[in-house]
């Protein structure tokens, strides 16, 4: 701004979205689904369980949200905690912050759950 005078730039979502993706880098589904290439180093860090800087409740949530393909496909609560090793419980509590935060949503109807294909961010 020079004085008063403004300049205004209008931009459509797709001029946006390949000024982001150019300067910044994927875009945030992009990444969002690169999510199952952080499974082994979580894994490793529930694993060894020895630090008292780490959230261990954030790694089991993230080793969640992980397990949800971007494409969006249904999943169980069971088969998630059976595929993690995780108890049925705890894999609900996650499911629950994940689907209030926004990040999943649960079909009424079959009760199974799904990543959202863009994250709202």
């Amino acid at each position: 701004m020079v004085g008063n005078d403004w300049l205004t730039i209008r931009l459509s979502d797709e001029q946006a979205q390949g000024i982001v993706e150019r300067y910044v880098g994927n875009t945030v589904a992009d990444r969002a689904s690169d999510l199952a290439l952080l499974v082994p180093a979580l894994r490793r860090v529930l694993a060894e369980q020895g630090s008292s800087e780490i959230s261990y409740a954030l790694v089991r949530g993230l080793l969640v949200l992980a397990a949800f393909p971007a494409d969006g496909t249904p999943r169980r609560l069971s088969e998630v905690a059976a595929e993690l090793g995780m108890k049925t419980s705890t894999v609900h509590r996650c499911l629950g912050t994940l689907v209030v935060v926004g990040l999943l949503e649960q079909d009424g109807e079959t009760r199974r759950y799904f990543r959202l294909g863009r994250l709202s961010v």
